[in-house]
């Protein structure tokens, strides 16, 4: 029987290390797992709806062309991602998709942005941080009124195994003695 998966979320020094870490891997594999939820999330947001859209976790920024192609004319994109490798991977993505593109948490996005964006994506996001209710807050938070906020998860950590597999298999190797 392997050990039950922890519980226990990451520090976010943790999940940054981890994100810059898994960068290039993540920026050469991300439609593997992330497109179908993403894409599902814009349409579900109706973009063309919104003058101002904000992209949370934005990765690599893969999916900021097809936000803009979805994306009212004219309207502002931004987005924000919490590892530095990943918002440097992105910069060639957001000035083809005219976007800005900024280092941020998603448990504590920039204080000027309340009530800005009338439409906010976080695809893949909320599970991943260490605080998800503290994140569900900031997503409401900048979210103008009358605006529309979306976000897609795996399911919670204890029960995820892309987040718990590598974790749970240390431990049992660990307590076999099989390494330090």
């Amino acid at each position: 029987q392997p050990p039950p998966p922890p519980t226990i979320a990451p520090t976010n020094e943790a999940v940054k290390e981890r994100w810059d870490q898994f960068s290039e891997l993540y920026s050469e594999n991300f439609r593997l797992w992330s497109s179908v939820a993403h894409q599902a999330l814009v349409s579900a947001l109706e973009l063309d709806g919104g003058a101002s859209i904000l992209e949370v976790g934005c990765g690599a920024g893969r999916h900021l062309a097809n936000i803009r192609k979805e994306a009212a004319f004219g309207a502002g994109l931004r987005a924000v991602d919490y590892s530095t490798e990943m918002v440097h991977n992105a910069r060639e993505a957001a000035a083809e998709a005219a976007a800005v593109v900024v280092e941020g948490d998603a448990q504590a996005l920039n204080a000027a942005w309340t009530n800005r964006f009338d439409r906010v994506i976080a695809n893949l996001v909320v599970h991943i941080v260490p605080d998800p209710d503290r994140a569900l807050g900031e997503l409401h938070r900048v979210c103008a009124p009358g605006g529309c906020a979306g976000f897609t998860v795996w399911g919670r950590r204890a029960e995820s195994p892309l987040f718990t597999l590598l974790e749970g298999v240390l431990k049992r190797l660990r307590d076999e003695g099989a390494i330090p």
